[in-house]
């Protein structure tokens, strides 16, 4: 199927730092927007002078969602802590109790303390390019919600109309699916494609994913350059090749396994690659800043 705008990342400026998984929680914007504050210090070790975090916008921390990202990410690659100050947000824990809840989860209280924090991926615009009703171009298939690009978030998402797009698109995207599925005779349905009995551990498959993750965001984070990704291909060429290699010693050994975890771990670790793959060309073939997709060695 046709793919577009596969470098189109969005990423969120306030995802809780010092937590150990790939998967890192978000500290809602609405916090911000209810008083709490960036902030920073001169050093690299310690909370001992803090400043609010100079964002070059009217709004501040209220900015673009990408302007804003990119500045805590900016000062964090200098070596410099950010921190969410939320201690002066009124009723703090009435208000957002989700948020109080995982910064406590991860060891931090929000009422005293301040909460590190770095950008993180959080939606992509781009995807596999579809119609108003989710077709795409390959006849049968349909693509709906994340995994769609149906064009209408642009280069730079805003917050929450990805649901008003599953909404609309999720409704026409199913009646088009249901018209076919009554016009196309059984016996022309396509045949299930045969997938392996057993998979390499699933300890093995999270492993690689890691690998991968820190290689894109590494490569295409919130700011990026043609050297960066072009090394951070290369990396992922060497990765993969590992990957081939480990799977063959899992195999070898008698170590692949036909739990269910290890079936879709397995799975998601090889799409993982191309899809690394996929966006960190698109991203190099993008010479031009546009939204999310930000090029420090942009062509004027």
């Amino acid at each position: 199927a046709d793919l577009r705008d596969a470098e189109m990342i969005q990423f969120h400026p306030t995802g809780l730092g010092g937590v150990s998984a790939h998967q890192v929680p978000l500290l809602t914007e609405a916090l911000r927007g209810d008083g709490a504050l960036l902030v920073t210090s001169d050093d690299p070790g310690s909370a001992d002078g803090l400043k609010p975090l100079a964002i070059p916008h009217p709004l501040g921390a209220l900015g673009p969602r990408d302007l804003v990202a990119r500045t805590v990410y900016e000062r964090l690659k200098s070596g410099y802590p950010v921190w969410l100050d939320a201690r002066q947000v009124l009723h703090l824990n009435d208000h957002f109790p989700t948020a109080c809840s995982l910064a406590r989860q991860n060891g931090f209280d929000p009422l005293t303390e301040l909460l590190p924090v770095v950008p993180v991926a959080h939606y992509v615009m781009g995807g596999v390019r579809t119609d108003l009703a989710g077709r795409t171009s390959v006849s049968g298939l349909y693509a709906v919600g994340e995994a769609a690009s149906t064009g209408v978030h642009g280069a730079n998402r805003l917050a929450s109309n990805s649901l008003l797009e599953c909404l609309v698109f999720g409704r026409a995207c199913a009646q088009a699916v249901l018209d076919e599925a009554l016009r196309t005779p059984a016996d022309l349905s396509p045949p299930l494609t045969a997938i392996p009995d057993k998979r390499p551990p699933n300890a093995l498959s999270q492993d690689f994913r890691r690998r991968i993750q820190d290689v894109v965001f590494g490569a295409a984070g919130p700011i990026r350059e043609a050297s960066a990704l072009e090394k951070g291909l290369a990396e992922l060429t060497v990765l993969e090749r590992q990957w081939t290699g480990a799977k063959q010693t899992a195999s070898s050994s008698g170590k692949f396994q036909q739990d269910f975890a290890g079936f879709r771990s397995f799975l998601e670790t090889e799409n993982l690659f191309l899809v690394a793959q996929t966006v960190l060309t698109a991203a190099l073939k993008n010479k031009a800043s546009h939204g999310a997709h930000y090029r420090c060695d942009a062509v004027s």
